[in-house]
């Protein structure tokens, strides 16, 4: 309530939030990973320094288990390549039908009918260097567990042949003892807006965007990489033109419509009308379901600082 109440407000009104917030503050910054992602938001806005908060985001940081990851490796007819890692050496063939002959060592065994090799999890963040005798490419994709969707991670790379490739899987997701969605996404908007790499949170957001709908996980990944089919998704779900309610969701059409404003910017159609929905469904004392929550968040939205960086413009509205 306090970070989005800051986060609501023009500067001349939020000096006590700030204070409040600044006092709850501990040794655990805000106690758990999303409250501390909030807070950083919320600090960012108000102009304060957040690195000591921001470094201590990061060391929650764990890697995700529930994604299964996959290294292909493509080139024009039979190819030979060397895959090296732990200062071992293993050779393996790409034949005519592209499928691969051999396992890699434990680290890369043969999986989808052979024609990738599968990553195991306990060889996450080592580093394999590939070498192929014809003009090869090399990418890595990625699922999760409880899904078919498979995905392709960016940045495919192209090499001619004899030269070496490096590729290494990283992937990171932030909870408390495990990885939880929502944490995980305000972290990332939060460590995005104050500066740092957010790349290794984006598959897991990605991947379990589909178990975690009621999150509304189409705003939180526009949010951080502007990927315009998150943005197409998220335009479609809108409900009867005017507002958006997340598929069991974990809050209600207030909370949810404001995020995807915050996410989409004030600049489309279909954020207007949502505006405009929000503005209408404002009650005679000022609130949204008298909760501060929900008006926070709503006059953040209303506001038209869009949530990407670079963000957004909408009508500016302020209510003290």
């Amino acid at each position: 309530e306090l970070a989005f109440t800051i986060l609501a407000t023009p500067d001349n009104i939020f000096d006590d939030c700030v204070d409040e917030l600044e006092s709850r503050k501990n040794s655990n910054n805000w106690g758990n990973t999303r409250d501390t992602a909030l807070a950083i938001l919320a600090f960012n806005h108000a102009g304060k320094d957040t690195e000591a908060s921001e470094e201590w985001l990061i060391d929650q940081e764990m890697a995700p288990t529930e994604l299964i990851w996959y290294l292909e490796q493509d080139s024009n007819g039979q190819t030979e390549c060397n895959l090296a890692y732990d200062s071992e050496d293993y050779k393996i063939k790409i034949n005519e039908n592209k499928k691969i002959d051999t396992d890699a060592g434990s680290c890369l065994t043969k999986s989808q009918s052979s024609f990738w090799l599968k990553v195991s999890p306990d060889c996450y963040g080592k580093e394999f260097t590939i070498q192929c005798d014809k003009d090869y490419i090399t990418t890595l994709l990625y699922k999760n567990k409880n899904s078919q969707t498979i995905y392709v991670l960016e940045g495919t790379t192209s090499s001619p042949a004899f030269d070496s490739t490096n590729i290494k899987v990283n992937s990171k997701c932030f909870g408390e003892s495990s990885c939880d969605y929502e944490s995980t996404a305000w972290s990332a908007v939060a460590l995005l807006k104050t500066g740092n790499n957010i790349e290794e949170y984006i598959p897991y957001l990605v991947a379990l965007s589909d178990t975690n709908k009621r999150y509304l996980p189409e705003s939180f990944i526009y949010m951080i990489t502007n990927y315009e089919d998150y943005a197409t998704k998220l335009i479609a779900n809108q409900k009867l033109g005017n507002y958006w309610l997340a598929e069991g969701t974990a809050y209600n059409k207030f909370y949810d419509t404001s995020l995807a404003l915050i996410s989409l910017g004030g600049s489309s159609e279909q954020a207007k009308n949502s505006e405009n929905w929000l503005l209408f469904s404002q009650g005679s004392n000022g609130c949204w379901q008298n909760s501060i929550r929900e008006t926070a968040i709503s006059l953040w939205a209303l506001a038209g600082r869009s949530g990407k960086l670079g963000g957004g413009g909408g009508s500016i509205v302020y209510c003290t």
